[in-house]
C-alpha cells in the first residue's frame, strides 16, 4: 500500500510540474510518467484498484454516497444531469478508469435509493460524463496519453495546453449534447 501511495504522489507531482510549471515548453513529464508507469507495466491498473479499495475501506465512498443521496433524494432529473456534468469535469482531471471505479458504488447506492435497476438513467449519466470528460485534457483518458506519445515519437509533439485548448471545446459541446439527450430520452419522452 505504501508503494501505491508513493506512486500516486509521484504522478501528482509530475502532473503539476508539466501542467502548471511550464505550460508551453513541451515538457511531457506527467505524460511520460503515466505512460511508463501505468500503461506499459502491469502495476498501473493494480495501483488504481488499490487506491479505489483504500478509499472504500476508509468509508469515504460510503459517506459521499450518503451525502449525495440526501441531497438528490428521488430527483432523478437533477441527480442525473448533475452526475453527468460533474463526471465530465472530474474525468478531465482524473483518468476516467479510476474515476468510474470509484463512482460505481456511489452510483449504485443512488440508483438503489431511487428504486432503479441496471438500465437506470444514473448509470448512463456516469458513463457519458466520464467518457466524454476524458477528452478535455491530455490526462483525462489513457488513449490521450498514448496519442501524445505517438505524436512525440513522430516529432510532432503536442503540449498539455495545446491538447487542452481543443479538448475542452470538444468536451463542452459533446457534454451539452449529452445533457440534452439524457433529458429528452429519460424525462421528456419517457
Amino acid at each position: 500500500m505504501a508503494a501505491a501511495r508513493a506512486g500516486w504522489f509521484e504522478y501528482s507531482g509530475a502532473l503539476v510540474d508539466s501542467a502548471v510549471g511550464l505550460p508551453d515548453s513541451g515538457n511531457p513529464t506527467a505524460l511520460k510518467v503515466l505512460a511508463k508507469n501505468l500503461l506499459k507495466t502491469r502495476q498501473g491498473p493494480v495501483r488504481f484498484l488499490v487506491v479505489c479499495r483504500e478509499a472504500w475501506s476508509a468509508s469515504m465512498i460510503d459517506e459521499v454516497s450518503k451525502a449525495l443521496a440526501d441531497v438528490i433524494d428521488t430527483n432523478e432529473l437533477g441527480g442525473s444531469l448533475t452526475l453527468l456534468g460533474a463526471s465530465a469535469v472530474l474525468s478531465g482531471v482524473v483518468d476516467n478508469i479510476p474515476y468510474v471505479a470509484t463512482m460505481a458504488p456511489i452510483t449504485s447506492d443512488l440508483v438503489h435509493t431511487m428504486g432503479g435497476g441496471g438500465d437506470h438513467v444514473m448509470w448512463w449519466a456516469l458513463a457519458l460524463g466520464a467518457d466524454l470528460g476524458g477528452n478535455a485534457t491530455a490526462i483525462g483518458a489513457s488513449a490521450n496519453v498514448v496519442v501524445l506519445g505517438i505524436a512525440e515519437r513522430n516529432r510532432q509533439p503536442i503540449t498539455f495546453w495545446q491538447f487542452t485548448k481543443y479538448g475542452i471545446v470538444v468536451t463542452a459541446l459533446t457534454v451539452v449534447i449529452s445533457l440534452g439527450y439524457v433529458w429528452l430520452r429519460y424525462f421528456a419522452l419517457a
